[in-house]
């Protein structure tokens, strides 16, 4: 049974050295271990590390919803000089990319997508244009200076 408490507020702070210094004392090392199937493990720490055989899923994948890009052509993106890359494809979790990145060009993925091939980082799309000051062009026209939307 849990019990409701009204926490106090915060009357001051302590230097992180004093802070480390009380969690080592409190620390108690847990030394026995014993073995038990792992749908009776909820609520357990385990004894040791456990390390997978392979990577789950075997591919780089996409953290949120954005855009895969060559780093390099969004290296140096300013207010003052943004950088505009063509989006040349959508792909959403799942789907597999049928084109690679190239210079100049972005593709849009949704967060679990496998980035595709070309692309060695991602702009989360929530900050793409505001952060990197870099914004996917979708028409087939030479792409036009872009602005950055906020300077925050």
């Amino acid at each position: 049974m849990s019990t409701t408490r009204e926490m106090r507020p915060f009357e001051g702070t302590m230097p992180l050295e004093e802070a480390r210094a009380l969690i080592e004392q409190a620390i108690v090392p847990i030394e026995r271990t014993e073995r038990i199937p792992v749908l009776d493990a909820n609520g357990r720490v385990l004894a040791r590390d456990v390390a997978a055989d392979a990577d789950v899923p075997p591919f780089s994948r996409a953290a949120m919803d954005g855009y895969a890009v060559r780093a390099a052509d969004t290296t140096g993106a300013t207010k003052q000089s943004p950088v505009v890359l063509r989006c040349i494809e959508q792909t959403f979790t799942g789907q597999v990319s049928t084109q690679s990145v190239g210079h100049g060009q972005c593709i849009e993925v949704a967060t679990g997508a496998p980035l595709p091939a070309g692309a060695d980082a991602g702009r989360a799309q929530t900050s793409a244009a505001a952060r990197w000051c870099f914004a996917p062009e979708r028409s087939s026209t030479p792409a036009a200076p872009a602005r950055c939307p906020r300077s925050d």
